[in-house]
């Protein structure tokens, strides 16, 4: 995940709606991480037992999960936030609205910050 939020600044510069829908996977891969890590916190010890360990592979899978429901767009939220983002370019043009766009991508690449 945080390889490629990396790749966003440059793309935005030379392709801002590919940028867009790079941001939109990302942002939808970093929620359904986030929904899976606290349903697997909620489950008691279940099929990888306790221990680091299994906190390790506990964590690979949801990862893994998370980022096959980005890539197939099953949650729906990336394409969501990718089509008001796209208004915002297209309509008053991508420069006027450069800080959104901006905080958008910012807020992509780290789940903490907000937009």
């Amino acid at each position: 995940m945080i390889n490629s939020i990396a790749a966003l600044n440059h793309l935005r510069e030379s392709d801002p709606h590919k940028a867009l829908s790079m941001a939109g996977k990302e942002f939808e891969s970093i929620f359904a991480y986030q929904i899976l890590k606290t349903m697997g916190d909620s489950i008691s010890e279940g099929l990888f037992g306790s221990g680091l360990a299994s906190e390790f592979y506990k964590d690979m899978l949801f990862q893994s999960v998370a980022r096959s429901v980005a890539e197939t767009g099953a949650l729906g939220i990336g394409k969501i936030l990718e089509g008001h983002a796209e208004k915002l370019i297209d309509d008053k043009g991508f420069q006027a609205n450069r800080n959104i766009f901006d905080k958008t991508c910012m807020a992509a690449g780290n789940g903490s910050r907000q937009a």
